[in-house]
């Protein structure tokens, strides 16, 4: 979430919840000899454990764990638990940037200096309850995967004697040896060129004619357009869609349209020229809105419009088209049958000849 709070300012905070990490029910230590300790431990029933321990364990055990861990234990009773049969609690995390765009020293709000936060959590962790009693906020929380411990070895019965973990389950982030520390950072970022450069004819724009130019020269020819002097940003922006519907009534002889064909057409070109200049209106005045203040933001001003401009430009082929037969929509260049983009112009395409010839 963004909060621009003025033209400079501008407050941003990433909030995330991940899901827990899954685990696996061990025996505590290398119960096979194999070297490695990742043993999968049984998991008891307490009304047919094998002895009073195991059963008392596991009984206190259930009253006591966490859901999660309630629920992956009750799954398997009397089972060997699976790998990575249980999962761990959501984890939280929050990060806040403070943004300043200054217009000094003829920098335009080219240059964002932000100050960035990291593991926030854990800063107001220990801001709120001491560096000795922290309640783990920020930190991965890994819960506690021994099961079982062993403590003996029942001869008669040939089978080991265990100690039930009745914290299996349970997190201990605040007292973990390995802790994401709290960190502030400054960050220095420069935007080189215009932020209108992935829009053909705003980039260069300028309030009293077209062509090229810096980045900084387009952003203030956008500007005095959208504030209604040195140009028309409303006319601009039509005159920057595209209207293939009226280049088709140019081939009105070659396509020997009809007198409904060519009222039909006429209105579908009004209509979407009507359509461009309402987009443009709309555009001038959130652009007006900012008066000086534009920067990257306002490609997401500009975008949806041109997304709608073209919308309308695909609804109006879609119409010329039912009104044209086949023959005389093949005749039609392929530029104006699928044009490349709404700004970019169309594909050059050759002539055919004329239907019936």
């Amino acid at each position: 979430g963004t909060w621009p709070m003025s033209a400079a300012w501008e407050l941003t905070g990433i909030a995330r919840m991940t899901s827990g990490s899954p685990y696996t029910p061990l025996v505590g230590g290398d119960l096979n000899g194999d070297g490695s300790r990742n043993d999968r431990a049984f998991i008891y029933d307490p009304a047919s454990a094998p002895d009073t321990a195991i059963a008392n364990g596991m009984q206190r055990l259930f009253a006591n764990a966490s859901a999660g861990a309630k629920e992956c234990l009750h799954k398997q009773l009397g089972s060997i638990a699976a790998r990575n049969s249980c999962s761990g609690p959501w984890q939280p995390s929050l990060e806040l940037q403070l943004n300043y765009r200054p217009m000094w020293l003829g920098l335009n709000r080219k240059l964002t200096l932000s100050l960035l936060t990291q593991n926030l959590l854990a800063g107001a962790d220990q801001l709120f309850h001491g560096a000795d009693q922290l309640h783990g906020w920020g930190q991965l929380a890994r819960p506690s995967s021994t099961l079982l411990s062993v403590r003996g070895f029942d001869p008669a019965s040939g089978r080991f004697l265990y100690v039930v973990n009745e914290r299996f389950g349970a997190t201990s982030a605040g007292a973990t040896a390995i802790r994401i520390p709290f960190q502030i950072g400054f960050q220095l970022r420069y935007t080189l060129g215009s932020p209108f450069a992935g829009f053909p004819g705003f980039a260069g724009a300028r309030g009293g004619g077209g062509g090229g130019g810096s980045g900084e020269r387009g952003g203030a020819g956008i500007r005095r357009g959208a504030g209604g002097t040195g140009g028309d940003f409303t006319n601009r922006f039509a005159s920057l869609a595209p209207n293939p519907i009226k280049e088709m009534l140019e081939l009105r002889v070659g396509l020997r349209l009809g007198d409904q064909q060519e009222a039909k057409l006429n209105a579908i070109s009004d209509s979407l020229t009507a359509e461009n200049t309402a987009l443009g209106k709309a555009l001038q005045a959130e652009l007006a809105k900012l008066g000086a203040n534009l920067d990257a933001r306002v490609l997401t001003i500009i975008r949806p419009r041109l997304e709608q401009a073209q919308k309308n430009l695909q609804a109006a082929l879609d119409a010329a088209k039912k009104v044209l037969s086949e023959e005389q929509w093949n005749y039609l260049p392929e530029r104006l049958k699928t044009p490349r983009g709404l700004f970019g112009g169309g594909r050059s395409g050759e002539r055919r000849p004329p239907p019936g010839q």
